[in-house]
C-alpha cells in the first residue's frame, strides 16, 4: 500500500502514490517487486483536497498503482463511475497508457485468482462473517459489569467528538448509537465538543439515561471536563471508550473496546442493553 507522503529525496513534487519515480522507478525497476500496489485511501486530504480523488486516482495508476483505495463515506456506486470515467478520459485523452491501465487490471485478476485458489485443502470456503464481531466481543473490557443493570428503556447516547483527523478531513463514523438503537429502539444522539459539553449534554438527554461515548479522552482535557460534569451530575452514566483505553475507568459502568470498527459499537452495545 503506497502513503500520501512526500520524500523529497526521491520525489520532491508528489506525494508517493502519486510518485512514477517511487511507484515504478524504485519499487518496480529497482526492487524488483511485482505484485500489486494498491493506494491509501484516495478520500485523504493530501490527495482529495489538492488534486481531487478523480484527478489523483489517474496520477495514481499512471505512476504504477495497480487498485485504488476509497473509503470515508465515498465507498457507493456513484464513486466508482466516478473514478471508471476518469481512467477511460485519461486513456483517450493519451494521459494514461492504454497498456499502463490494462497492466494494473491484470495485476488485480491475478490477485483475485489467487485468492480463490489459495484455500487449504479441506478447509470450508465460505466467508466468515462474525469472524470480526467475535474478535471484538473478545477484546470488550468491561468494569462494573458485576453491579450493572441493563438498560431496557431508549438511552440518549453523547458522542464526544475529537477534532476529525486530518489526514481524513470528514470524521469517519464510529461509535454505539446505531446499534444500541438497533437494539433499543427510540435511542437518541448526539455529537457535543468544547467547553460546555458537559453542560449541552445534559439538556439534550434531558431524563433519558446517557451512554457517553468517548475516543482519546487522555488527549483532550476538554473530554476529561465532559465526563466529570456528566458524572458529577449524573453518577448512573455508562461510558465507552473507543480506540485504545487510556484514561482511568469510570461511570456506572465503563466499556474499552480496543477499536472503533462498527463491530466493536455492536459489541459494546450488546452488553449495554443486555443482549
Amino acid at each position: 500500500m503506497s502513503a500520501h507522503i512526500l520524500v523529497p529525496a526521491l520525489d520532491p513534487e508528489r506525494p508517493a502514490t502519486l510518485s512514477r519515480r517511487i511507484l515504478t522507478g524504485l519499487l518496480r525497476d529497482q526492487l524488483g517487486y511485482d505484485g500489486l500496489i494498491v493506494t491509501d485511501g484516495m478520500e485523504m486530504r493530501a490527495i482529495s483536497g489538492t488534486y481531487g480523488i478523480e484527478r489523483g486516482s489517474v496520477l495514481a495508476v499512471a505512476a504504477g498503482a495497480d487498485a485504488i483505495c476509497v473509503g470515508g463515506g465515498l465507498a457507493d456506486d456513484e464513486t466508482v463511475r466516478r473514478l471508471r470515467d476518469a481512467l477511460v478520459a485519461a486513456v483517450r485523452a493519451g494521459e494514461l497508457p492504454e497498456e499502463r491501465l490494462a497492466d494494473a487490471a491484470d495485476r488485480v485478476r491475478r490477485l483475485a485468482r489467487w485468492a480463490t485458489t489459495a484455500v487449504p485443502a479441506g478447509a470450508n470456503p465460505a466467508a466468515d462473517h462474525e469472524v470480526g464481531l467475535r474478535a471484538a466481543r473478545r477484546a470488550l473490557e468491561a468494569t462494573g459489569l458485576a453491579s450493572f443493570t441493563p438498560l431496557t428503556e431508549a438511552p440518549y447516547v453523547a458522542a464526544l467528538t475529537p477534532v476529525a483527523n486530518i489526514a481524513v478531513g470528514d470524521e469517519t463514523p464510529w461509535g454505539v448509537a446505531a446499534e444500541l438503537a438497533r437494539l433499543l429502539p427510540g435511542t437518541q444522539t448526539g455529537g457535543f465538543a468544547g467547553a460546555d459539553a458537559g453542560r449541552a449534554v445534559l439538556e439534550a438527554a434531558g431524563t433519558r439515561r446517557i451512554v457517553a461515548v468517548v475516543r482519546d479522552e487522555h488527549r483532550h482535557p476538554w473530554m476529561a471536563a465532559a465526563l466529570d460534569a456528566l458524572l458529577e451530575a449524573r453518577p448512573d452514566t455508562v461510558v465507552v471508550e473507543m480506540g485504545v483505553p487510556q484514561a482511568e475507568p469510570r461511570g456506572a459502568l465503563h466499556l474499552a473496546t480496543h477499536g472503533a470498527a462498527r463491530v466493536c459499537g455492536r459489541a459494546a452495545a450488546e452488553v449495554i442493553a443486555g443482549v
